[in-house]
């Protein structure tokens, strides 16, 4: 679909949707301007969803309502120099965590927020979503937030607590 397309598909009116979510795979690997854009000019809110690993555009900085950021922790096999100060540059921008391991991840985050200068307050920190025990890795990763005095805000995918692993939640 071509950007109007796409923005011709959006309600408008007393059907309007207040916010519109870019995600799915990296939205930043295609060009979004014209479509940030044009949600714009129909009054919408923009969120764009995104890993952090590509600088937005200029126009993206100064359309994008929202930035929800999920880097990758060493976690997820690999390390790398978290490139994210052009957060700085935006209106409002939260970042998510997968959380693996508690005790080691929650350290790491902690490191990435200072190294960055973000405060605790925006970013969530979620269990990983494959994880069978779910329900589990949510309380544990409460409490060793809670009781190893990180402070941050805890996320959850609230389909895996309601249904588990079942297929099309």
């Amino acid at each position: 679909m071509t950007e109007e397309e796409v923005a011709n598909t959006l309600p408008l009116g007393d059907l309007a949707v207040p916010l519109v979510s870019i995600t799915g795979g990296e939205p930043l690997l295609q060009n979004l301007d014209q479509l940030v854009l044009m949600a714009k000019k129909y009054s919408h809110r923009v969120l764009v969803e995104t890993n952090g690993t590509i600088r937005p555009s200029y126009t993206l900085l100064e359309n994008v309502d929202i930035w929800s950021v999920s880097p990758k922790l060493s976690n997820a096999g690999f390390v790398r120099d978290f490139g994210l100060e052009w957060l700085q540059d935006t209106k409002s921008f939260y970042i998510k965590l997968v959380i693996t391991n508690p005790r080691e991840d929650l350290v790491e985050a902690k490191t990435l927020c200072q190294k960055l200068g973000l405060r605790r307050g925006d970013v969530f920190v979620q269990p990983d979503g494959n994880r069978p025990d779910y329900s589990e890795a949510l309380a544990c990763l409460i409490e060793q937030n809670l009781h190893g005095g990180f402070g941050f805000r805890v996320g959850l995918q609230l389909q895996r607590v309601v249904w588990g692993h079942k297929r099309g939640t």
